[in-house]
């Protein structure tokens, strides 16, 4: 009569030599068991049994499957948290890039601005200097006598008006237009001092020539100076030369090429 499993005890099992088999032994195979009194295991045991073991091992499998599924549960989010770290840095830096792009772009429409306003400022001192050069030269030219103190004083404050221009331009930058502005300073300077040895020389009724002819000389390389100038800051404004009105002999006809100069 076969014996339910669930009524079976290790006291109750052994093998078929009549060794009992305890809980801290092996068994082999399920054929080796049997029970103390020599009878063999009925084969419904020895089928409960495999089945048994079958439970336990998909147990087992059951347990591998659910640690693997949360693992890779746990993964996945890892590699979900480390993706938007990522892309938070790439628009973080994305942003930081695109901010330091609009202030370099917003600094640069300053100095240009500023600069513009420093080389009209340049330009009108320029104008108020010849202006007063050629009142000062065509009244020697004359021999006029009356008015000659008035004339150098305007003359005077006409330069310090364009030395502070010309100051401005510096600071502005950039390098070559300051080199320009600086040699139309150093032409103005000479022209104001052959201007007032012109009026001396005239007062004292010594010959004036060889000084006119030092002036024209300056006037000329003060033309050249100013073109220069013109065409330097129209390079760095990217834009037509300030236009200036008047027809001083100290600045000079543009001709229709020279504009066309870089």
């Amino acid at each position: 009569m076969a014996v339910p499993v669930s009524q079976i005890e290790w006291g109750d099992l052994g093998r078929r030599d009549g060794t009992p088999v305890t809980g801290g032994r092996r068994l082999s195979r399920l054929s080796d068991l049997g029970r103390p009194d020599g009878g063999a295991v009925p084969r419904r045991c020895n089928a409960t049994a495999a089945q048994g073991w079958a439970v336990v091992q998909l147990g087992a499998v059951r347990q591998h499957v659910t640690v693997d599924q949360g693992l890779a549960a746990v993964l996945g989010a890892g590699v979900g948290v480390v993706g938007t770290l990522g892309t938070a840095c790439v628009t973080y830096l994305a942003t930081r890039h695109q901010a330091k792009d609009q202030e370099r772009v917003e600094h640069g429409q300053w100095l240009r601005q500023q600069r513009q306003r420093a080389y009209e400022d340049f330009l009108v001192a320029y104008d108020r200097f010849a202006g007063a050069a050629t009142a000062m030269e065509d009244a020697l030219q004359v021999r006029r006598t009356e008015g000659l103190e008035e004339l150098a004083v305007n003359l005077k404050d006409a330069i310090e008006d364009f030395g502070s221009a010309r100051v401005r331009v510096a600071v502005a930058g950039p390098h070559f237009a300051s080199q320009s502005a600086g040699r139309i300073a150093i032409l103005f300077q000479d022209v104001r001092r052959l201007l007032l040895a012109w009026r001396d020389a005239q007062t004292a009724g010594d010959d004036t020539t060889e000084v006119s002819t030092q002036l024209q000389d300056s006037r000329g390389k003060t033309q050249l100076a100013y073109r220069d100038f013109v065409r330097d800051a129209r390079t760095v404004l990217e834009s037509p030369a300030p236009a200036a009105g008047g027809t001083s002999r100290w600045r000079g006809a543009r001709s229709e090429n020279s504009d066309r100069e870089p």
